[in-house]
């Protein structure tokens, strides 16, 4: 999926730059309150970042097809790279290499999808 950040607050100042496109790394939808946030590589020091989707204009929607569907621990539906499930997301923030490896692999492998939406804007 990618998306392109259209900066409704200047709280993602630093983080995100406005009307760069990135691609997603998870979506989390809260059935109580309907919102839905996204999970994208900031620009700081490229880490990921928890951001509401309302700050972004969804370019592609399309999933890859090793994406999988949860129910979270919010009464929420998580949808993500089914590399990325379980405890990843606790490991990668505990510094474990092993997850740093995994994250890297998997963006990498999300971020063709970007290239190749990229390239064939520019061809047109």
């Amino acid at each position: 999926m990618i998306v392109k950040f259209i900066a409704r607050h200047k709280q993602y100042e630093g983080w995100l730059i406005k009307d760069k496109l990135y691609v997603v790394l998870d979506i989390v939808a809260n059935c109580l309150d309907g919102s839905v946030e996204i999970v994208v590589k900031s620009e700081d020091i490229h880490t990921p970042i928890v951001v509401s989707l309302n700050e972004f204009e969804i370019i592609d929607s399309r999933l890859i097809s090793d994406w999988e569907v949860c129910v979270n621990d919010l009464d929420g539906l998580t949808l993500r790279h089914q590399k990325f499930s379980g405890d990843f997301w606790d490991k990668f923030h505990d510094a474990d290499p092993n997850a740093e490896k995994v994250f890297w692999q998997v963006y990498n492998e999300l971020a063709k999808q970007l290239d190749s939406y990229k390239n064939g804007l520019e061809q047109m």
